[in-house]
């Protein structure tokens, strides 16, 4: 269909303009454009990327999404294509999909080579991305995913779509487990109220491996998470920090599990691959951040704007306090979780100690310094659309994992938390009110203290 008109950066752009009633999608690529960044941190996770917008169709190459499916295949043969900027001008959001199914129903054509639609992640659904590869049938990609698991029984196309995705999600962190090593649990139930949805148990031992292994480290100290959310098998949800299991490993020859994962945490049956993939897990003085829709609630329970914006007014002080005091900047890089080298310096010394030994003042330092309060306040425009956001900073707040109560010690109304306090590592519970407030959170009945 076209030859790559025009280089832009590091895009090359495949297509000028492309309209609402294209019905192929065929681009020819000198083999230089494969080539991957001679810096790039992990180029064995780079792969192809076809963007499309209403005015141009580009390609790069960029890191992929780490997730099973890639892991267990060739990247050479996936292209990740985004149409979140795809929106064609004067014409109603029903022609951009028919646009898209046309590509999907046609396939991809690069250097002659088809690819055709995959799947992709529930986050990716909402960015509107998704994974093709290569292919001449959807038959065949159909046998790929269908050696995975047992996705035939589930009759709701949304619900298998929402299933296959979990295969797609981006984890941090793989290592294959044993299912010997794995037990499943039932659910804590009350007539109709499941009170463990989604979370399961997770040894010491395990936890500690995973730590080491993903190399986890807070302030130049090795930590293990309380929390991990996690993929493996047919299972999704979060496993929480449970050391009687390693008890019962060591008093029970029988009981030498690592794992329990409850009823719930399971979403199909898998036929094969033992990946224990971690997606995320707890942090230490992660700050939790007030944004338009968490505003809105707040405002509806009662909090006036006036408290509301002096809050934002604390916010851009703390903001540009980094830049005159020692104590402040630390603060600052810690909620940053920017300890890091000072951009094109050789030594080896972090930012942190170069603030500790030279002082905000030193030319290197306060360039740091400002380039990451620049990247802070630029977060409150929305990339794609340019629009005002709010994404504030609330210092005495912290960013959590919510987990059940296994072993019924909390009362109706009464939650857990003990939070890392100051730059001395210091954990202390909290003893009073909070307010939980999950994300997204749409209902102000969701907001409870």
């Amino acid at each position: 269909m076209s030859q790559p008109q025009a280089a832009h950066g590091k895009h090359i752009i495949l297509q000028h303009n492309p309209t609402k009633d294209d019905t192929e999608w065929k681009f020819t690529l000198p083999a230089t454009a494969f080539s991957i960044p001679p810096k790039a941190k992990n180029p064995e996770l780079y792969g192809k990327f076809i963007k499309f917008t209403a005015t141009h169709i580009t390609f790069q190459m960029q890191l992929l999404p780490n997730n099973r499916i890639l892991q267990s295949d060739d990247k050479t043969k996936f292209i990740l294509l985004s149409f979140g900027d795809l929106r064609f001008p004067e014409t109603t959001l029903k022609a951009t999909a028919e646009y898209m199914t046309r590509l999907f129903k046609m396939g991809l054509f690069l250097n002659g080579v088809q690819y055709r639609f995959y799947h992709h992640s529930n986050s990716q659904l909402r960015s509107r991305s998704c994974l093709l590869r290569e292919a001449t049938s959807d038959s065949v990609l159909d046998e790929r995913i269908n050696a995975w698991g047992d996705f035939s029984k589930i009759k709701s196309a949304a619900k298998r779509a929402k299933r296959i995705g979990l295969l797609f999600s981006e984890a941090q962190l793989d290592f294959d487990l044993d299912p010997k090593y794995v037990k499943d649990i039932e659910d804590i139930k009350l007539g109709d109220e499941l009170f463990s949805d989604g979370c399961g148990l997770i040894s010491r031992r395990l936890a500690v491996q995973l730590a080491k292994e993903k190399k986890i480290i807070f302030r130049g100290k090795r930590y293990t998470p309380t929390v991990f959310q996690i993929r493996y098998r047919g299972y999704k949800g979060v496993l929480m920090l449970h050391p009687q299991l390693d008890a019962l490993a060591h008093n029970n020859k029988n009981e030498q599990f690592l794992v329990h994962f409850r009823k719930s945490m399971k979403k199909f049956n898998a036929t094969q691959n033992n990946t224990f993939s971690v997606v995320d897990y707890s942090a230490p003085y992660s700050f939790g951040r007030l944004n338009n829709d968490i505003i809105v609630l707040l405002s509806s329970l009662g909090i006036t704007n006036e408290k509301l914006l002096a809050k934002q007014q604390e916010y851009f002080n703390w903001i540009q306090n980094a830049s005159l005091d020692t104590l402040h900047a630390l603060d600052f890089l810690s909620a940053m979780d920017q300890e890091t080298l000072t951009e094109g310096s050789d030594s080896d010394q972090s930012l942190a100690s170069q603030i500790l030994l030279d002082g905000v003042e030193a030319p290197a330092v306060a360039q740091a310094i400002r380039k990451l309060q620049m990247r802070e306040l630029s977060g409150f425009k929305n990339e794609r659309n340019q629009k005002d956001r709010s994404r504030m900073i609330i210092r005495k707040s912290r960013l959590i994992f919510g987990v059940c109560d296994p072993f019924g010690v909390l009362r109706e109304g009464e939650v857990h938390i003990r939070i890392t306090a100051g730059r001395d590592g210091a954990t202390t519970p909290i003893n009073g009110n909070v307010l939980v407030v999950r994300n997204p959170c749409l209902h102000p009945g969701k907001g409870t203290v």
